[in-house]
């Protein structure tokens, strides 16, 4: 009787180790005719949440909207409004990008060819897009950080320096 169990169980063990190895080659197959996935281009203004993860966030003060492909989909350019950001080149695709709203428009898309990841920064020159370096990205998103940080010109610094001389006059000698 244990020796049936044995044998039933050897017997299952190769059965899905069979089937572990067909599926492996039909995964490996579908990959070598299509490497990169299916191609789509992605608008920051208007994603097609069917093809990309869309998250919203705040980071010190300044709104950002982050896009990640699903499985499968090669980003192969990225507009923002219709106006072009980034194409790829060949084999190239974008594996997310990262738009900053504020008074610069500032984006910043990874992109991956041949398993390298490489950031490319951008920044809004008028209606346009244009390639900038990571320190001049770095510097105008301090930039819109400090204008947040800023005192508003509404509350007035006046009323605010007012406030404080009142609170200090009922601190105690």
């Amino acid at each position: 009787m244990q020796f049936l169990i044995v044998i039933r169980s050897i017997l299952l063990v190769r059965w899905c180790a069979c089937m572990y190895k067909e599926r492996s080659l039909e995964f490996t197959e579908e990959i070598e005719t299509n490497q990169l996935g299916i191609p789509h281009s992605l608008d920051l203004s208007t994603p097609d949440e069917t093809m990309v993860i869309v998250s919203d966030y705040k980071m010190n003060g300044i709104r950002h909207r982050e896009y990640v492909p699903m499985h499968k989909i090669h980003i192969e350019s990225v507009f923002e409004s219709g106006t072009l950001v980034w194409s790829s080149n060949e084999n190239e695709r974008c594996t997310f990008a990262i738009f900053a709203q504020g008074t610069y428009g500032l984006i910043l898309i990874y992109t991956s060819k041949d398993g390298i990841l490489e950031p490319r920064h951008f920044k809004r020159n008028g209606e346009e897009w244009k390639t900038t370096t990571e320190d001049d990205f770095e510097d105008k998103l301090e930039e819109m950080e400090q204008e947040i940080r800023a005192p508003s010109d509404s509350e007035g610094l006046g009323s605010r320096l007012l406030s404080l001389e009142n609170e200090w006059a009922f601190c105690p000698q």
